[in-house]
């Protein structure tokens, strides 16, 4: 049964969006590049060849997950006769004989612990094709040690490093993605993206123990796997109307995070997107969402109210009650048209 909401609750509602500390930004001259993504997924389906072990996507292309090899490595562009477009977590991981790595162009994302603790690794050469690197991907080498810039971008311009001491960073134009550069780090308050960042690489922003504030720019698209996870101080997130694709778990455990603003333009909604966000009350959904699972808000026991952007009808589509919280109950009000901020 759908509940009425009072002129009241909507009252304190928009006094609330007007209070948080996580605005909009707005520059209604600027026109947000256009980015193209794949959002790939593995199958079962693996296979080897000179030393690499490798799994099939989706789409045909392939995923390094393991390799032998020292010295001066070139990593093939083709596996099994299909590109290699993905390097998974840890596949190179602890290879003390490589010295240095040449990535082919094709090559989209490196994973977590990539190349970590490759202790010989002096030089490492990424193409442009390379918009995802996810935290520590070159932890404990010799070439990562040796980036010492304030902002130290790779490949189509991914922020892999951050050497600077504000606690307030303002990301500079060159950077297009967001990498692993601010993962764990205690001492960053608040992060403002430029205007022009098109991605946030799979868990970029996790366990920030102090973020509390993030302005995320006009072009943001693409937001990885567990991407905020664990920063549990950040109040809110708004996204921009260019966002399409919002990773698995991209908020868990945000205990303190209240209000979430998902843009107008969301296509995909990974799994479990929201798993504990306790504290979250209002969400903005669009009715360009395809899809949509209680079990996305797991344990959010405080949520009161969804504004959704479409009809009552087109929402009974897409919703699908498979946990603990049902939509059934839950506060919402249709055919929403106000901005984050209103």
């Amino acid at each position: 049964m759908k509940i009425k909401i009072t002129a009241l609750i909507l009252a304190l509602l928009l006094f609330s969006l007007a209070s948080v500390s996580c605005k909009k930004n707005t520059d209604e001259n600027y026109k947000p590049e256009s980015f193209e993504f794949t959002a790939r997924k593995t199958t079962e389906e693996s296979a080897s060849e000179n030393g690499y072990v490798y799994v099939l996507h989706d789409d045909g292309s392939v995923m390094i997950t393991e390799a032998f090899a020292s010295g001066n490595v070139t990593i093939p562009s083709e596996l099994g006769g299909r590109k290699v477009t993905a390097i998974a977590d840890g596949a190179f991981f602890g290879l003390t004989g490589i010295t240095s790595v040449t990535i082919p162009d094709g090559v989209e994302s490196i994973g977590i612990y990539a190349f970590s603790d490759c202790t010989s690794l002096e030089e490492v050469a990424i193409p442009e094709s390379v918009w995802r690197i996810a935290p520590f991907a070159f932890d404990n080498t010799p070439w990562f040690k040796s980036l010492t810039d304030e902002f130290v971008t790779m490949g189509d311009g991914v922020l892999i490093a951050y050497n600077g001491t504000s606690r307030t960073p303002v990301l500079p134009d060159s950077v297009r993605h967001v990498g692993g550069a601010f993962a764990g780090m205690e001492n960053i308050y608040s992060i403002t993206f430029g205007r022009g960042v098109l991605s946030i690489s799979d868990m970029a922003l996790s366990f920030c123990a102090n973020l509390s504030n993030v302005q995320l720019g006009l072009s943001l698209v693409y937001v990885g796997e567990q991407a905020f996870s664990g920063s549990e101080k950040l109040q809110a997130l708004v996204f921009p109307d260019t966002l399409r694709y919002l990773g698995p778990q991209a908020c868990l455990n945000c205990y303190g995070i209240k209000y979430i603003y998902l843009g107008k333009s969301l296509t995909e909604l990974g799994d479990h997107a929201f798993e504990y966000c306790q504290a979250m009350r209002v969400i903005y959904v669009p009715k360009t969402l395809s899809s949509l699972k209680s079990s996305d808000f797991t344990d959010c026991m405080s949520l009161g109210l969804m504004l959704y952007g479409g009809s009552e009808e087109e929402f009974d589509s897409i919703a699908t009650n498979d946990n603990i919280l049902s939509f059934n109950n839950l506060n919402k009000v249709f055919n929403y048209t106000g901005g984050a901020n209103e």
